[in-house]
């Protein structure tokens, strides 16, 4: 089972009130968690939760370390294997939609893609020049990545560079068959109310130290481009950093960025095969229900 949707929506609360529950173990699909000493900016679980429920894929690797999806799916495809041998229930929860469907989809990888001189030379050109290049050989995946997507952009471009042929070739040869028998919710809000939980959030987080995370951060001697670096609600802060803007300017950025990944976030979903819960209209509770329907039906086969 997955609970899956954007950021603030609630996932994190529903997820811990059904592992707590029924006794499962949370998997982890959000591409930020993995690093870390990034734990207010990515609305990690605290360490109390991480003790009464069991979380997998979080802290896994330092900022300034690499990480990619296809050692995402291979520690993920292991926790769940783990977790099934122990006679549990793996709840898959996150936002990160190709995290989700690399597990829960024969998503493979196949030939090499990834060359380090290519990343670096990549790395040198501007935002702008990279989308120019994407639309070129890939206009199909240019024109569904966002130009603040840089890392996508990169990757995209790389993927083409190394192997010779486009990203969204390979993606159109997948499969994507089942790996589990599975059912995933995705989980929403009215428009106004879903802004309204993120600049709450934002706030929150600011209270707690976001901005000692940021510096920490902006201050570690990486590429500027490393995915880290990259991350919503930590790189808003580093023009303010460098005396580029004010703070109250870095915030109302970060809301704005906050807000549009959302919306990219639903977009992702909306093409998947979900179950829609809107928060707004059944409320927490009876969501939940619906939800815990789900997991007796799966519990009684």
């Amino acid at each position: 089972m997955a609970i899956v949707g954007p950021t603030a929506v609630g996932k994190s609360a529903v997820c811990f009130a059904l592992a707590k529950e029924y006794d499962l173990e949370i998997v982890s699909a959000d591409s930020m968690q993995v690093y870390k000493k990034l734990d207010i900016g990515t609305a990690k679980p605290s360490l109390k939760e991480r003790e009464e429920v069991p979380h997998h894929l979080v802290d896994l690797v330092e900022p300034w370390e690499n990480f990619n999806l296809s050692t995402y799916q291979r520690l993920a495809l292991s926790a769940i294997a783990g977790i099934h041998n122990r006679g549990k229930l793996p709840l898959l929860s996150g936002g990160t939609g190709l995290y989700v469907r690399a597990v829960l989809e024969d998503y493979l990888f196949g030939q090499r893609s990834s060359d380090p001189q290519v990343r670096r030379e990549l790395a040198r050109l501007s935002t702008l020049d990279l989308a120019a290049k994407l639309r070129q050989v890939d206009p199909a995946a240019a024109s569904r990545l966002h130009l603040n997507d840089r890392r996508r952009l990169e990757r995209a471009l790389e993927v083409y560079l190394v192997t010779g042929s486009t990203i969204s070739q390979q993606q159109a040869h997948m499969t994507r068959k089942k790996r589990y028998r599975s059912v995933v919710f995705c989980l929403t809000r009215q428009r106004a109310e879903l802004y309204r939980r993120i600049e709450e959030r934002v706030d929150q987080m600011l209270a707690e130290g976001l901005l000692d995370e940021a510096r920490m951060l902006f201050q570690l001697s990486i590429d500027a481009n490393h995915t880290a670096r990259q991350a919503i609600g930590y790189k808003e802060f580093f023009p303010y950093f460098r005396g580029d803007c004010s703070l109250e300017e870095a915030v109302v950025t970060l809301k704005r960025n906050t807000r549009h990944y959302a919306k990219r976030q639903l977009t992702w979903f909306r093409r998947e095969d979900v179950v829609w819960l809107n928060l707004t209209e059944l409320g927490p509770q009876q969501a939940l229900s619906k939800i815990k329907a789900a997991v007796d039906c799966i519990l009684s086969r």
